[in-house]
């Protein structure tokens, strides 16, 4: 016969059980949802770059949304900004202004990424992404933009699939930095260097001589890695001139 603490234990058993399993459930359904464009959604975490259609931006918006109904963490805000910002960026004019449209998409890519970071701030992509988005909108200020990146770096000082993105945006601001943050800066583009030496070159290549010097003082360090800038610098000019000159 089962005693009364027996049976006892056996209620708290059921209880927790059921409890779990209740707490349980809207993350699983979320899940469920999102599964169909998880693949491309991974995808998209490492290259915010891809090569995908309207359609399949679209279907990974619907996604998103719709798990979002079942769960409300941080990933699931984050992509969802992601691919909000996407369309913000694809909706852009082709002479730099936008219209209502990727406005409000970029609207909307600041507001799922925030959310998503007051729940989960550790997370170096979000902030960067916030900061792009931010950077998209007119009324956007230096001061607002280098909290951000910082924020960005503090999280994740060394992601090989962020620093060159975060990179050109601390560049743009580079006058607003601190002494001590552009300390910081030089560091990542000697990291950035480890990573992809024409990938870097690539990036600072259009850019006004002062800006470009920021990578050259970073170098300035190390002789080889400072002549081996300059080499590679020089010729992707001239192949930027050579295209240019081809259209």
């Amino acid at each position: 016969m089962a005693t009364p603490e027996r049976i006892a234990s056996l209620l708290f058993a059921l209880v927790l059980a059921g409890a779990l399993l209740y707490l349980s459930i809207p993350r699983s359904v979320a899940a469920l949802l999102a599964l169909p464009d998880d693949r491309q959604m991974r995808q998209l975490r490492k290259d915010p770059v891809p090569e995908l259609s309207q359609g399949e931006l679209e279907a990974l918006f619907n996604s998103r949304r719709a798990a979002l109904q079942w769960t409300e963490n941080g990933r699931a805000f984050s992509d969802l900004g992601l691919v909000q910002l996407l369309q913000a960026v694809r909706h852009s004019r082709f002479d730099g202004s936008r219209s209502a449209t990727a406005e409000a998409w970029r609207t909307g890519a600041v507001a799922s990424l925030e959310t998503g970071l007051s729940v989960a701030p550790v997370n170096p992509h979000a902030w960067t992404q916030l900061a792009y988005a931010r950077a998209l909108s007119e009324q956007a200020t230096a001061d607002h933009l280098v909290r951000l990146l910082v924020m960005s770096i503090y999280t994740g000082p060394y992601e090989p699939q962020l620093v060159f993105a975060r990179l050109k945006l601390f560049i743009d601001v580079w006058d607003y930095l601190t002494d001590e943050q552009q300390s910081v800066i030089y560091g990542q583009v000697r990291f950035a260097w480890s990573i992809s030496r024409d990938r870097l070159v690539r990036l600072v290549a259009p850019l006004e001589q002062k800006q470009v010097n920021i990578v050259r003082v970073a170098l300035a360090g190390n002789p080889s890695y400072f002549l081996s800038f300059e080499r590679r610098l020089i010729w992707a000019r001239r192949k930027l001139e050579e295209e240019t000159s081809s259209r």
